[in-house]
């Protein structure tokens, strides 16, 4: 009886047993591979779809030149067109109205324009409507840069009306004088000096710098 139970034992996993042992491990392999693959074919699928709202966090476009850029350059090459091909009006309230109404200025800044071409050396130094186009370039940015400074020490103010007030207060005129001599290496002395001279407005110290920068050179 023993050997019976063993012969009928072995005869438990016959051939036939085994095809279907090895049929079954291979039908599980190949459909754990089957689903992985078919989920990393599904992911390489994938479309990125990109928020409108986060665009900056991608590479920049190439800059363009803003609307602002544009006019006032176009401003700038009709000023030095009209500066180089005419003289100067001795009238200089005449002068700084039309330029704010042509080109829409603030009264401080046409009176600065002003006060540019009626100066004699950028009249001889000058002969070509390119040579006032860079001129005016520059000096508009020393303009600009003077009134961030005035609101700066004064910011409930406009700059136009604040350059008086803060040059006549002595602590704020301190602090003013520091700053210029720290961006223009303008030395206190010097800077008061001038003011002693009456030079109390935006327009007037914008185009001194501009003097002073060009006397420099």
């Amino acid at each position: 009886m023993t050997e019976e139970k063993k012969e009928k034992r072995s005869k438990i996993i016959g051939p036939f047993e085994w095809i279907t042992l090895l049929l079954g491990i291979g039908l599980i392999g190949y459909l754990t591979l089957h689903k992985a693959g078919y989920k990393m074919v599904e992911r390489s699928a994938e479309t990125t779809f990109i928020d409108p709202s986060n665009s900056h966090q991608l590479s920049p476009a190439p800059r363009k030149t803003s609307k602002s850029e544009v006019q006032v350059n176009k401003m700038l090459a009709e000023m030095a067109a009209t500066f180089n091909e005419n003289q100067p009006s001795q009238n200089s309230s005449t002068a700084s109205n039309s330029m704010q109404q042509k080109w829409n200025l603030s009264e401080s800044e046409a009176s600065f324009y002003d006060k540019i071409q009626k100066n004699s050396t950028w009249q001889d130094k000058f002969q070509s409507t390119s040579d006032w186009f860079k001129f005016l370039n520059t000096s508009r940015k020393t303009y600009l840069e003077l009134e961030n400074l005035f609101s700066e020490l004064s910011p409930n103010q406009k700059a136009e009306t604040s350059a008086k007030a803060i040059l006549e207060n002595e602590a704020a005129a301190s602090d003013f004088y520091q700053k210029m001599e720290d961006r223009y290496d303008l030395p206190n002395q010097e800077a008061y000096s001038f003011f002693q001279q009456g030079k109390n407005n935006l327009e007037d110290w914008a185009a001194f710098l501009v003097q002073r920068s060009y006397s420099k050179q």
